[in-house]
């Protein structure tokens, strides 16, 4: 449910840009024809709903996801819904993790994201809004339903591809229903006006606008939060029936016209809801339907034609994310990329430069080519260490675990000959370095129930799988496990106070080419708080 909320927040975000831009080229052209604004409101829907998009060098945005997801974090919502979560277990995070985004600030970060017996600031907003969105569906479903009751005595005026009601409940004529929909109209309308009011809702029903409105509602329901998502609702509901008088007008003389916009203003109602449905005749904007009607003129060709390249260029800029940048010469940061003693230097100094050091680089490759086999195949004779870094800590602490037990093979010198090693320390192994104690202290954050550790080794495992125990059991035979948990890449553990934690890394023999060895070694250490006196205490 977090994950779905902050793509839900990525994909507000990124739409803001482009409702400002409709809302801006709303206003400036005010002259082109109606429908082409439902375009532009199409391209914001398509934008909020379509969760994917395709790359582009032409895309105006300037990011993505502006909010990260799980690993992949920019800001506060993601690093507390992927890296450091209240949940049991383990939170993983996905690319390389650097020091310099781990310091002190990020303490404040997760003492303020867990609350409430472990439950991240994410998953209260999360519910927050579920329970919103709820509201909202549960709102329109309600009114739809009161409506249709209280016209079940509507009285039928004509039959055919559309049915026509009246009812003296009713204030202005409106489009009713979604797959077969109805017109209803109140008694009060005289027959002069009745020719009007019919031709626009069937408008409104031939162009689709009750599943359009029904759609844009479901969508305002998901963002209910995001102002811009209802400021372009209503600005939608209003480009509709613009759009609709003019599909009704565009044939009229003006003499016509005015009888239509005097028929606006006798079925004219305060727009007093905001829901999925109905569309009604006199509802929206009335004022200035009318000020359209009457100076609508017929648009030149190529006004359309300026019209939809706009969108075109609008659609390909807005509805396209940026593509990702590598690390490349084009991307680095300019300290980064050029030393102080190659500032000053031309161009094609600095291209004489490179080539000769290409050419170094190429000499020691051919001097080199009949050890480069030997290097690839000699593997670690054992596990490497693991270590484990305190991320919440200023200093950086870092803590050695060596395996007691696990099945190594590795190449000897010979790349052809394969050693194998068994090894089985006792239960449980605990060899902690650089402390005397033979378990790892864990520094209590401000009340929270664990502490965030980075595992690493000198080559990653394939998968890492953690079994965490109570230390009360420790010399049991056969421990209970508290919770289980496998993992890939890089690896957050969530270690808690008197609790012995046996991790089993796991190198898979596919990558023997590469790494020189397979197998798997079992890490296994026990954690209590600084303040505690002795183990188990």
């Amino acid at each position: 449910m977090t994950d779905v909320f902050i793509k839900i927040l990525n994909m507000g975000m990124t739409a803001s840009y482009l409702i400002l831009v409709v809302i801006v080229l709303r206003f400036l052209l005010y002259k082109v024809p109606k429908w082409i604004r439902m375009i532009l409101w199409g391209l914001v829907g398509i934008r909020l709903i379509v969760p994917i998009s395709i790359e582009s060098v032409f895309s105006f945005l300037p990011a993505k996801d502006p909010i990260g997801i799980g690993g992949t974090t920019n800001t506060v919502f993601g690093g507390m819904s992927g890296t450091f979560t209240g949940f049991s277990g383990f939170g993983k995070v996905t690319g390389a993790v650097s020091q310099n985004v781990v310091d002190n600030n990020m303490t404040d970060m997760v003492v303020g994201s867990v609350q409430n017996g472990g439950m991240s600031i994410t998953t209260v907003l999360a519910m927050i809004w579920i329970a919103g969105f709820t509201f909202m569906l549960v709102y329109c479903i309600v009114s739809y339903v009161k409506l249709k009751k209280r016209l079940y005595d509507a009285v039928l005026y004509q039959s055919g591809k559309t049915t026509i009601f009246q009812s003296d409940k009713v204030a202005s004529p409106f489009v009713l229903g979604f797959l077969k929909p109805h017109i209803y109209m109140p008694f009060h309308l005289e027959v002069e006006d009745m020719d009007y009011v019919i031709a626009h809702e069937k408008a409104h029903i031939a162009r689709g606008d009750h599943w359009i409105k029904m759609i844009g509602f479901v969508i305002l329901a998901v963002y209910w939060f995001h102002p811009l998502v209802w400021i372009s609702y209503l600005l939608m509901c209003r480009d509709i029936e613009f759009a609709c008088d003019e599909k009704v007008i565009k044939e009229m003389d003006m003499k016509s016209k005015k009888a239509y916009a005097q028929t606006l203003v006798k079925c004219s109602v305060p727009y007093r809801r905001i829901c999925a449905c109905p569309l009604a005749f006199g509802e929206v904007g009335v004022k200035r339907r009318i000020m359209n009607v009457l100076h609508y003129k017929k648009p030149a060709f190529w006004i359309i034609l300026v019209s939809l390249v706009l969108c075109g260029v609008v659609a390909v800029g807005f509805l396209t994310d940026p593509k990702k940048q590598g690390v490349t010469e084009d991307n680095i940061l300019p300290e980064q990329s050029e030393r102080p003693e190659e500032q000053g230097k031309t161009e094609l100094e600095k291209e004489m430069q490179e080539m000769g050091e290409l050419e170094k680089a190429e000499e020691t490759l051919q001097n080199h080519t009949s050890d480069s086999q030997q290097v690839k195949v000699k593997g670690l004779s054992s596990p490497p260490t693991m270590t484990l870094q305190d991320s919440l800590s200023s200093t950086m602490n870092y803590y050695y675990v060596t395996s007691g037990t696990y099945s190594w093979n590795y190449r000897a010198e010979n790349p052809e000959e394969m050693r194998s090693v068994e090894a089985s320390g006792p239960f449980p192994t605990i060899a902690v370095k650089g402390q005397k104690e033979n378990w790892l202290k864990l520094v209590d954050y401000h009340g929270i129930d664990f502490a965030s550790y980075l595992a690493g080794f000198e080559v990653d495992p394939d998968r890492i799988s953690i079994k965490e125990y109570d230390l009360l059991d420790l010399g049991n035979m056969e421990p209970k496990v508290l919770s289980e948990y496998t993992m890939e890449e890089v690896y957050f553990l969530e270690l808690r106070p008197r609790r012995i934690y046996e991790v089993t890394a796991e190198w898979d023999e596919e990558h023997l080419e590469s790494n020189g060895f397979y197998g798997s070694a079992i890490y296994i250490f026990a954690t209590d708080n600084e303040e505690s006196g002795e183990i188990g205490q």
